[in-house]
């Protein structure tokens, strides 16, 4: 079931005291935990997530160190918050270390940082290692979720248009309505001039912020198709065609006109005043009903108490 949620503006966020204190946050939280923050713009997930509102359940690709995760289990609800990570679990090319922080980057170093602000583990942790863009760790997540969506999505992984898009794809199907997607890499030229490009059919464009793209799933009826030709929005055939076939068979609402007598004092050869008087569906049906019976009552010559009977 849909939940009551906030539509995010970029210049709101940018300038609540939330933004800030994100960062703040974000920052202790690199100093305290094993390893570090890699992505130190990601407090505006702070910010998107308690602007948002009712957020349960937070996914990201590409945990690293946990930083992130640390900061988001602060804005997870209370009704079973759920946090996924899915990673490699290993450095770029797949080294054990972060050449920087010298931590290596296991499951095990992002639990013990993430149990330091999870006191008495109210935030559910599951981790996923594998390829965020394998059908099989799509298909894990999906069985963590048990059915439940995303109200906040970081795409942090592989800095590629190619990589960033499949991402994308994958995952829409879990997220929520009016779940927060933040894409990392808009710094880079290639990353922006796709994320630019973006289909926005369905999603609100909160903006960018940094290094940070942000979008917000609106609720959809269905998908629609970008006719080439008028450069517009148009609804596919097979939706025309479904709904067609389902208004086939229903009874119209008929518009019977209806004299009105003139009034007193009306000019005389003006014309007559009309009113629509509509019909529901179930008083047409009886008017139906009570002509079959009539008509049949006159060619068996049966008594003319039963054309009152209609079986109402």
């Amino acid at each position: 079931m849909d939940v009551a949620y906030a539509n995010l503006n970029l210049k709101e966020i940018q300038t609540s005291p939330l933004f800030s204190e994100g960062s703040a946050i974000l920052q202790g939280i690199s100093r305290r935990i094993e390893g570090r923050a890699y992505n130190i713009q990601a407090h505006v997930l702070y910010a998107c997530a308690l602007m948002r509102g009712d957020c349960n359940t937070y996914l990201e690709l590409g945990t690293m160190h946990g930083a992130t995760m640390c900061l988001m289990s602060r804005v997870l609800g209370c009704r079973a918050p759920l946090a996924i990570g899915v990673d490699w679990f290993s450095y770029y090319h797949r080294h054990p270390a972060d050449p920087v922080s010298r931590m290596e980057v296991t499951p095990r170093v992002l639990m013990r940082n993430f149990s330091i602000y999870n006191p008495g583990q109210r935030v559910h942790l599951q981790l996923v290692k594998g390829d965020t863009n394998s059908e099989e760790t799509v298909a894990k997540v999906r069985e963590l979720l048990s059915g439940r969506g995303v109200d906040v999505m970081f795409i942090d992984a592989t800095y590629t248009p190619e990589h960033l898009r499949k991402n994308f794809e994958m995952y829409k199907p879990v997220l929520a309505s009016g779940a927060v997607i933040v894409f990392s890499g808009y710094d880079i030229p290639e990353v922006k001039e796709w994320l630019d490009k973006l289909d926005p059919f369905g999603y609100n464009i909160v903006g960018s912020c940094g290094s940070m793209f942000i979008l917000q799933k609106m609720k959809r009826l269905y998908n629609r198709a970008l006719d080439s030709s008028s450069g517009r929005w148009e609804v596919p055939e097979e939706v025309d065609k479904a709904f067609n076939e389902f208004m086939k068979d229903e009874p119209e609402t008929p518009k019977t006109p209806m004299k009105v007598k003139r009034p007193k004092g009306r000019p005389a050869g003006s014309k007559p005043v009309r009113k629509t008087k509509l019909i529901s569906i179930q008083e047409r049906l009886r008017i139906k009903k009570r002509a079959e019976i009539a008509k049949n009552a006159m060619n068996q010559q049966v008594p003319a108490t039963d054309i009152n009977n209609t079986g109402e």
